[in-house]
């Protein structure tokens, strides 16, 4: 095609093709000229003395071979590719043999056809080779095929290291080089979220690096701890690290409802935390969204509103009952139990007496107006129905006193609060959770307080009323909230959708690990678009041609998200008018700090409720007296039997009675008085603990799982001894819980009596035998199924049941 670029292309192509050839041809010309003496040719002897080429100096044809060496080298562009390793060996062999053509000219000036030989072989060999190395290198298209190297970007940063930055150190590439950068998050008041599928290394990489700074900074506040101990256990080591730094030291204190020996107590609707119907009604709504997932998404609807009003109602009627009878029973668990109190209509009989609860009725006036007690109790049936999930023990005791105040910013009396879930029970403990820290973020956010954080990694698994407004009001208070969570989905389902919407986008920090699919594709959009300069190569089998290409690419692809090795995070951060930052956005591995790490869970959280009995030695001595043979028997098991052998024997009788079976035959003893033994010396129990504790260091090294396996338990007296010392404290907490458990409903059977009491309710309906017959149904059931430890009380209950036959007519006789 005429005039086309690429004809003229073509034309210098084969220009220089021709001028390396002609290159070639004037050497062996000239070098046989040079050369003369030795290459004696008559016809070309007699041409030299004609030209008088022995006039012409040596040096000028050197010079006139060196401009003819480089005219080719950077004209001529070779067809092929060659691989980078051999574009190096010819480069290497083109030096070195211009060098020695250069070495014959100058040094070796002997003319002999060695010297020749040299001559010639030296000059063709570099320029051929040199050429021959302009030939495009393709390697590195295999090596980048994600272009990492075209879309990284610059990212070097100071660190910026105030008293509120969290400065998280990591690496990343760019144009082809390894650097360090750090994340600075100078303001983490503006809300920070943390993502990444499990696995992908957010909470080790990143929330405990924001623990450890914001504790070293004198932050208070809550930690919320997924998989209890492990988060809590890491701050209580930070804790330790850096209490000294606080102008007044703080308390370290933690909530787990797996065992309330190694638990705070914490009551968080007592009296105090009450203000107005309006904080029962929050701590309400909390409580039944975290019991029924379903009803964050049925806002508005007649059953659910009315489930919520009544736990309302019964939160504020017990704060009522702390005034009027100077009790305590404003607690949770007092709702659970008056909540399955025997006869709902006696509760609403009660509620109805008092002008404070009449704000709550509104759900519940068209059956009153119509009499229809069935709709009222199945209204309220709803939410009993609910809280009598969370009717546990250990969530009693730990829910029913204060160890301390939930003012955890206070200047005088700072705090660091870790609250603790079980991932195998969290459906039950997620409601107390959510309230606790629902009542947490209250306290943080006020004026005039220490600057707090609130962590809480995976928090989808728990609903905290208010956590959006936290994020967008409590940045001036000072308190900080890091969110962390797997994938955007859950936090849909776990919040109302414009709760979630706010979270989403009120957060200024955005720290991702691996994420997947739309998540991905959220976050790639997210981080924005950048320049990309491409190089587009065209391969055939006569020419190799290369073009750039400007376009504007996505920081980081949705696909790169979903490839993200474990630790490597990509995000932005917010920054403040003190220390401004153009470029807020990173994509790198994190730097871990692993000596922090190998001693970030030295000490072990400290045991808070000591349930060892008073009389521990007698009991001890009971034991050993009256069960002897049976304490004898299992240590001579597990002396004859090697660890493997006994889990062997454990598999083969899976349950706790079939064990006691096997060892009542082995050792032939009485099966009675065994059974009797086992309260206290629980084997099957004993022998699981010592596998569970001692198999998990084996995980990965199977050579001493085998060691271990093979070997025996150690001291047998002394392993079944300190076994029966152990099950005597365990036996002593679950009697205690039981009796504080029944303590609880004994409490509300207290406060129902006396509202019947006080408050003249038999009086009231006496008209009514429906009503009383009820009633005298239900007292007597509770009377009569011994739920009453108090003498007082009995008699009460007994009164009312008098009155009731007083107005009660006698059934007719007979004749």
């Amino acid at each position: 095609m005429i005039g086309s670029p690429y004809s003229s292309k073509e034309e210098l192509k084969k220009n220089a093709e021709m001028m390396l050839y002609l290159n070639v041809l004037v050497f062996l010309v000239l070098s046989i000229a040079v050369y003369h003496k030795t290459i004696k040719v008559d016809l070309w002897s007699d041409l030299i003395e004609m030209l008088k080429f022995e006039r012409i100096n040596n040096f000028y044809i050197l010079i006139l071979f060196i401009v003819m060496f480089a005219f080719s080298y950077f004209s001529y562009q070779p067809s092929k590719t060659i691989k980078k390793e051999n574009k190096s060996i010819l480069l290497f062999t083109a030096g070195l043999s211009f060098c020695l053509f250069l070495l014959v000219n100058l040094i070796y000036l002997k003319q002999n056809y060695f010297s020749y030989g040299l001559y010639v072989t030296t000059y063709l060999v570099a320029l051929l080779n040199a050429v021959n190395s302009k030939s495009r290198v393709t390697d590195h298209i295999k090596d980048d095929r994600k272009e990492e190297f075209e879309r990284s970007f610059y990212q070097d940063r100071e660190k910026i290291d105030t008293d509120m930055s969290i400065n998280i150190p990591y690496k990343y590439k760019y144009e082809g080089k390894e650097r360090i950068s750090y994340i600075n998050i100078c303001a983490p008041n503006r809300g920070i979220l943390v993502g990444g599928i499990a696995g992908s290394g957010k909470t080790f990489a990143v929330i405990e690096e924001v623990q450890k700074q914001m504790t070293s900074k004198g932050f208070t506040g809550l930690v919320y701890d997924f998989k209890f101990p492990t988060l809590t256990k890491i701050q209580y080591n930070y804790y330790l690290w850096y209490k000294d730094t606080f102008a007044v030291e703080p308390n370290f204190y933690f909530v787990n409802f797996d065992d309330p020996a190694y638990s705070h107590r914490i009551n968080p609707i007592n009296e105090d935390l009450l203000k107005s119907e309006t904080d029962a009604a929050e701590s309400a709504k909390t409580i039944m969204n975290n019991l029924n997932k379903e009803w964050i998404k049925k806002e508005g609807d007649f059953w659910v509103d009315s489930a919520i009003t009544y736990c309302s109602m019964a939160i504020w009627f017990l704060k009522l009952m702390n005034k009027k009878y100077n009790v305590n029973v404003c607690s949770l668990p007092h709702v659970i139990a008056l909540s399955s109190f025997e006869s709902t209509d006696m509760l609403f009989d009660m509620f109805l007496e008092y002008e404070e609860l009449k704000s709550f009725l509104k759900p519940f006036q068209d059956a009153i107006a119509k009499g229809a007690m069935q709709q009222i109790a199945g209204q309220m049936g709803s939410a009993a129905i609910a809280l009598t999930k969370l009717a546990s023990k250990e969530l009693f005791y730990v829910l029913t006193d204060d160890d301390f105040k939930l003012d955890l910013n206070n200047p005088l009396s700072p705090k660091i609060l870790c609250v603790g879930n079980n991932p195998e029970r969290q459906e039950v403990y997620k409601a107390p959770i959510a309230l606790l820290s629902t009542k947490v973020l209250k306290t943080l956010n006020q004026q005039n307080k220490l600057k707090s954080m609130v962590i809480v990694d995976e928090f989808p698994t728990i609903n905290i009323m208010g956590i959006n407004t936290a994020i967008n009001t409590g940045r001036s208070n000072l308190m900080c909230v890091l969110l962390g969570f797997q994938n955007v989905s859950q936090i849909y389902a776990g919040y109302e959708k414009d709760t979630a919407d706010d979270i989403m986008k009120s957060c200024g920090t955005r720290v991702m690990g691996q994420m997947m699919d739309e998540d991905a594709e959220k976050m790639s959009k997210a981080m924005g678009k950048q320049k990309v300069v491409r190089e587009n190569l065209s391969i055939n089998s006569t020419e190799v041609s290369s073009s750039l290409n400007i376009s504007m690419e996505d920081v980081v692809p949705a696909e790169r998200f979903s490839q993200f090795q474990q630790g490597t995070v990509a995000g932005f951060f917010a920054d403040t008018f003190d220390a401004k930052d153009p470029n807020k956005i990173f994509y790198g591995e994190v730097i871990a700090d692993m000596e922090v790490k190998k001693n970030q869970e030295k000490h072990d959280l400290p045991m808070i409720n000591d349930f060892t009995p008073e009389d521990f030695d007698e009991k001890l001595k009971f034991i050993y007296d009256n069960f002897f043979e049976e304490i004898q028997s299992l240590t001579d098991f597990i002396k004859t039997e090697n660890i493997k052998s006994i889990n062997v024997i454990l598999n083969q009788n899976v349950t706790v009675r079939e064990f006691e079976n096997y060892l009542v035959n082995r050792y032939n003893l009485n099966f009675d008085k065994f059974q009797e033994a086992a309260y206290y010396i629980k084997p099957r129990f004993i022998l699981e603990e010592f596998f569970n504790k001692n198999l998990k260091g084996f995980k990965k090294d199977e050579k001493k799982k085998a060691q271990f396996l093979n070997s025996k338990i150690a001291d047998p007296e002394v392993f079944v001894k300190n076994s029966i010392e152990s099950n005597l404290i365990l036996n002593n907490k679950n009697e205690r819980l039981e009796e504080h458990y029944q303590q609880i409903f004994n409490e509300i059977y207290n406060i129902v009596a006396m509202e019947f009491k006080t408050n003249n309710l038999i009086d009231k309906y006496k008209g009514n035998n429906q009503k009383l017959k009820l009633y005298k149904t239900t007292l007597t059931d509770v009377r009569g199924k011994g739920k009453i430890n108090n003498e007082m009380i009995k008699n009460i209950y007994n009164e009312l049941l008098e009155k009731i036959d007083e107005f009660t007519p006698a059934p007719r006789g007979l004749g």
